[in-house]
């Protein structure tokens, strides 16, 4: 399926959430209404359209078979009355009936089933693609858990209600179709004493249903927290177990499964109504068909033939009745994830390219900062007026205290945030014209806080690339300073980093997200603050190792340390968000300003080195 496409049509069909909507809590979502909101699914749907046809037309020709039994029960049943014996034909007639129902229906289920299996595949496909395409602030709206939530247990309940439930919408309405047709032929009396309890039910389920839409939502918004919470819990293992904190998230983690369980319990006991609700009227049905029709037979007013195909064809109305409340409830549970789903999907991303973007840029590594500005939605400057000039290949140290817009600059030179002034341009070209997928493998980011995933070294390492060969992998290892670290581990290269790497050090994890960053040797290398958990003599070394790999390229550092700019070609001063300073280390050393004073300071009262030596 082509996801642009489906997501233009989607978004054609489909509202944008207001501002308000989006800071609405997770029980108080928007709700769409009942049959717009599995509209919706209409571009996934579309590639299937055939197949999908093919399956409803087996489906309602089955119970369109099925109508024709009871007429030849009757006929069978009036001969015999009648004293006849010759009931050949009308056996023939009824076990012909029933092979051709099931050859329709094993059919129609089949091709249902498997149109159902592409649907969920295709949507979690496409809302994997997009959650990828979002930015920082769309993760910070929604909690991890919520958002795996929507994109797995939400589209299994949308799956659910195609594979079965959506095959008793449509027994419901061809057989409350077709049944009524050959009732009325039978007795007409009876067809609307039957009908006024169809009407009383309708009324009576369609009161209910829209409670239990809402208690569906809740349910599944419930799931979703109590997934993030068991995600945050086992992702600070080792800090809850530091504090000794164990039984404090199992209290955590208790309430948020007893919030879960309440409203599965506040569900559970509406749908207990519907079923119950069905049961009724399916019971009242048959009494009234049997009390009145049985005094029509004896005063002669309907055959007996009549009465039991009556009788059948009743059956067959309160056996899907009785099943509606199953299909209906699955029914409402779909729409109410297909509410959530398109929540998140009619996010569309902050930053996306332009029409014009360039695809195919060289980009060599000149960087212009020109008169930068950036505040954050909240209305905190980061950045103001910033102007810096870097030629290729230069190793330039940015340098500030916390909150000076360091790392901010670094997300405005990847386009992970937009500037509210000013440009950035790379090689003489404004970034914004630059493709984000050009961008972004032009130049590497390696961030403060290094994420690992739960495979190998090797794995980790060459992440972008998995055929990259071992002496690669090897020789970025030994750049970042982390190859005798490899080389103590069980199995070298593949062994196993833990969840997130819990089982290095925090200056592993550092090392080993830096060596991910180096193997690209990208034009452009963005440090930041990735040697905070080094101590000096691993990070000089490390410093020493990366200006002799990436001669010609340039690398921008962004540090609170000042040992680590000694290192640099130039040096910029960040002060609450303004270029205060820039030159060489012995240079602003000699001026007395800012990074004399941070100079000062640091050698005074160094920072604990953390130990983390090779």
């Amino acid at each position: 399926m082509n996801d642009l496409s489906a997501f233009a049509w989607m978004h054609r069909l489909g509202r944008r959430l207001t501002s308000d909507e989006k800071k609405m809590p997770r029980n108080a979502m928007p709700t769409l209404p009942l049959w717009n909101s599995l509209e919706r699914l209409g571009p996934f749907l579309s590639p299937y359209r055939r197949r999908w046809a093919w399956a409803l037309a087996a489906l309602a020709s089955a119970h369109l078979i099925e109508a024709n039994f009871p007429l030849l029960l009757k006929d069978w049943i009036n001969r015999l009355a009648s004293g006849g014996s010759d009931v050949t034909v009308s056996l023939i007639g009824v076990i012909g009936v029933a092979a051709l129902r099931y050859a329709a229906i094993s059919f129609g289920r089949r091709r249902n089933a498997l149109v159902s299996v592409d649907l969920a595949r295709d949507l979690r496909t496409g809302a994997f693609g997009h959650l990828q395409r979002q930015g920082a602030e769309f993760f910070a709206a929604f909690p991890l858990g919520d958002l795996m939530a929507r994109a797995t247990n939400d589209i299994e309940s949308i799956r659910l209600f195609f594979r079965g439930a959506f095959q008793q919408l449509v027994a419901i309405v061809a057989v409350m179709t077709i049944a009524p047709i050959f009732m009325v032929a039978q007795s007409p009396l009876l067809t609307c004493f039957v009908f006024a309890v169809m009407v009383v039910t309708g009324a009576l389920s369609w009161a209910l249903a829209k409670s239990i839409r809402k208690k569906a939502q809740i349910v599944q918004a419930e799931f979703g927290a109590l997934t993030d919470e068991a995600r945050r819990s086992f992702s600070g293992i080792r800090t809850i177990h530091a504090h000794a904190l164990e039984e404090s998230e199992i209290s955590r983690f208790s309430r948020n499964a007893t919030s879960y369980a309440v409203a599965n319990d506040d569900m559970a006991r509406l749908r207990g109504f519907l079923d119950t609700l069905m049961s009724a009227s399916a019971g009242v049905t048959t009494l009234l068909v049997v009390g009145v029709g049985g005094s029509q037979v004896q005063n002669a007013e309907l055959t007996l033939g009549a009465l039991t195909a009556f009788l059948l064809y009743c059956g067959m109305m309160l056996g899907v009745l009785k099943n509606s409340g199953n299909a209906i409830f699955a029914l409402l549970k779909a729409s109410a994830a297909c509410t959530r789903l398109f929540e998140i999907l009619d996010r569309q991303p902050e930053i996306i390219d332009a029409e014009d973007a360039m695809q195919n840029v060289e980009i060599r590594g000149s960087v212009l900062v020109d008169n930068l500005t950036f505040c954050y939605p909240n209305g905190r400057l980061a950045l103001v007026d910033v102007t810096m000039r870097i030629q290729p290949g230069e190793l330039i140290v940015i340098v500030g205290r916390v909150g000076d817009g360091k790392t901010t600059l670094l997300r405005l030179l990847t386009r992970q945030l937009e500037p509210s002034g000013g440009a950035i341009f790379l090689d003489g070209i404004d970034i914004r014209r630059v493709s984000l997928k050009r961008l972004r493998n032009g130049l590497t980011f390696v961030r403060q806080d290094p994420f690992l995933f739960s495979t190998s070294f090797a794995e980790n390492i060459s992440y972008d690339d998995p055929d990259r060969s071992e002496e690669l992998i090897w020789a970025a290892s030994r750049a970042a300073a982390l190859e005798e670290t490899i080389r103590r581990g069980p199995k070298g290269l593949a062994t196993p980093v833990g969840e997130k790497g819990l089982s290095l050090s925090g200056g592993q994890k550092q090392r080993t997200s830096l060596a991910r960053g180096l193997i690209r040797e990208a034009p452009v290398l963005l440090l930041d603050d990735c040697f905070s958990a080094l101590d000096t003599q691993t990070e000089a070394r490390v410093l020493s190792r990366i200006r002799m790999l990436r001669k010609g390229a340039t690398t921008i550092i962004v540090t609170h340390r000042v040992s680590t700019a000694r290192h640099a070609d130039r040096i910029f001063v960040l002060d609450r968000g303004r270029v205060a300073e820039t030159g060489g280390h012995d240079e602003l050393r000699c001026k007395g300003g800012l990074y004399a004073d941070l100079l000062r300071r640091q050698e005074a009262y160094p920072s604990p080195a953390g130990g983390d030596a090779e």
